[in-house]
C-alpha cells in the first residue's frame, strides 16, 4: 500500500527536490537519439505537463542554470496554463489507489486526479519564460520547452461563441504572445477530464475547434502547434486529427492524456471496481498511472497507423506519447510503436529515477536512434 507522501504533495516535494536537487542528485546519461524540429535532444523521454504547471523549476535560483539542464532532460512540458490564474477545484483533489497486479504481489500505481488546472496564469508563467531566455541569451536553449495551453474554468466548453471569444483573446493576449516568443511549440489541451465542467460537456466538433485553436495559437506567435487528445477518442475523430496533422494545420499530436475515472468501472474487475470507489468515491477526474498504460499503447498505436496511412510523401509530423509512462520497457516500446517523443508524469512520482533509467535502457540499443516506425506494418510487429 501506498502511504507517503500524498500524492499532490509529491509532485510539490519533487519540484522542490528538482529545484534544490536533494531528490534529484543524478544527470540522466545523454542518449542523443532524436532529431525534432532541428533540435537534437539529450533524451526523447520529457517531463510531461502538469508536473511543473507555472514553470517553477523552469529557473535556478539565484541565476544558476536550470535545474531541468542540469538534469538532463531532453524536452519539458510546462502547464497547463491558462490565460488567467486558476486555483483549481476544492478539496481532496488527487487519490492514490492501490490495485492488484495479477502474478505479483506488487500493486498497480493509479492515480485519480481532479486538481482542475491549479496554475499561476500567463502573465506569471510569462515571466518565468522570459528569465529563461535571458539566461540564455544568444544560445540555443539547453532542451526543448513546450507550452501546454487550455483555457480556463470560465470558459464554457459547450458554447461555440465562448469558445470563439476565448482563442480571440489569447490571439491578442501579450503574455501568451511572450511565451510563444520563447517556447519551441504550444500543446493545445483539449481533453482535460479532471476540471469541473458546470456548463455541459466538452466541445462538440473536434476538427472545426482544432482549425481554429491552430489559427489563434499562431497568430500568437506559436512556431508549433500540437493537440493533446484523450485516450478514448472515436476513430473517426482520431483519423480526422491526424488528417489535420498530415496536412500541416497541426505540427504534431499528443496521445494521451488522463481517462476519465467514470471509465474505470468499464475495466475493473468488480472487486477492483469496489477498491477504486472506496478510495477515490464517485468523483470524477482523470485516471493516471498501470491502469492508462494499455489504452495509452492503443490510442499510439492507432493515431500513428491513421498518421502514416496518409502521410504519402510528406514528413511525418512530431508524435508524443503519454499516459501510463511507468517504466523504462513502456517508455521503449512507445518509441516502437511510432512515437517520436515520449513523455511522463505520475511515473516520476511513483519512480523519480524513471528518467535515468529509461536513458540506459534506450542506450542498450532497445530503439535506435532515429528508429521510430513510419508505416503501420511497423508499428503493428511491435505489439
Amino acid at each position: 500500500m501506498y502511504i507517503f507522501p500524498p500524492p499532490e504533495f509529491a509532485n510539490k516535494l519533487a519540484l522542490f527536490g528538482l529545484n534544490t536537487k536533494i531528490l534529484w542528485p543524478y544527470k540522466i546519461p545523454a542518449t542523443d537519439c532524436r532529431q525534432v524540429w532541428g533540435r537534437t535532444l539529450a533524451s526523447p523521454l520529457g517531463i510531461a505537463g502538469g508536473f511543473d504547471k507555472s514553470a517553477r523549476a523552469l529557473n535556478g535560483f539565484w541565476g544558476q542554470q536550470s535545474p531541468y539542464e542540469k538534469l538532463g532532460v531532453g524536452w519539458v512540458e510546462i502547464g497547463t496554463i491558462t490565460r488567467h490564474p486558476q486555483a483549481g477545484n476544492s478539496g481532496t483533489r488527487v487519490w492514490r489507489v492501490g490495485l492488484p497486479k495479477r502474478g505479483s504481489l506488487k500493486k498497480k500505481f493509479v492515480v485519480v486526479n481532479r486538481m482542475g488546472l491549479p496554475n499561476l496564469g500567463a502573465e506569471a508563467v510569462a515571466a518565468r519564460f522570459q528569465r529563461f531566455a535571458k539566461q540564455y541569451a544568444g544560445h540555443q536553449h539547453p532542451f526543448m520547452l513546450t507550452a501546454n495551453i487550455t483555457m480556463g474554468h470560465e470558459v464554457p466548453l459547450n458554447d461555440p461563441a465562448a469558445i470563439a471569444a476565448e482563442l480571440a483573446a489569447i490571439r491578442q493576449d501579450p503574455h501568451i504572445q511572450a511565451i510563444a516568443a520563447i517556447a519551441d511549440a504550444v500543446v493545445w489541451n483539449i481533453s482535460c477530464p479532471n476540471r469541473e465542467t458546470k456548463h455541459g460537456d466538452n466541445v462538440l466538433d473536434i476538427e472545426g475547434h482544432l482549425r481554429a485553436a491552430a489559427d489563434a495559437l499562431r497568430e500568437a506567435g506559436f512556431k508549433r502547434v500540437l493537440a493533446k487528445l484523450a485516450p478514448d477518442l472515436a476513430d473517426g475523430d482520431l483519423a480526422r486529427v491526424a488528417g489535420l496533422a498530415v496536412n500541416g494545420v497541426l505540427d504534431g499530436v499528443s496521445v494521451t492524456n488522463t481517462l476519465p475515472s467514470a471509465r474505470a468501472a468499464e475495466m475493473l474487475s468488480s472487486d477492483d471496481a469496489q477498491r477504486f470507489a472506496a478510495a477515490a468515491g464517485a468523483a470524477y477526474g482523470g485516471i493516471s498511472g498501470d491502469l492508462l498504460t494499455p489504452l495509452a499503447d492503443n490510442a499510439l498505436q492507432q493515431l500513428a497507423h491513421a498518421i502514416d496511412s496518409q502521410l504519402g510523401h510528406r514528413e511525418r509530423p512530431v508524435i508524443i506519447s503519454s499516459g501510463g509512462v511507468m517504466t523504462p520497457e513502456v517508455v521503449a516500446r512507445r518509441m516502437k510503436l511510432g512515437a517520436t517523443i515520449v513523455q511522463a508524469y505520475t511515473g516520476l512520482i511513483a519512480n523519480p529515477r524513471l528518467l535515468r533509467a529509461a536513458a540506459h535502457e534506450l542506450r542498450s540499443g532497445v530503439v535506435a536512434p532515429d528508429a521510430a516506425p513510419t508505416h503501420a506494418s511497423a508499428i503493428a510487429s511491435a505489439m
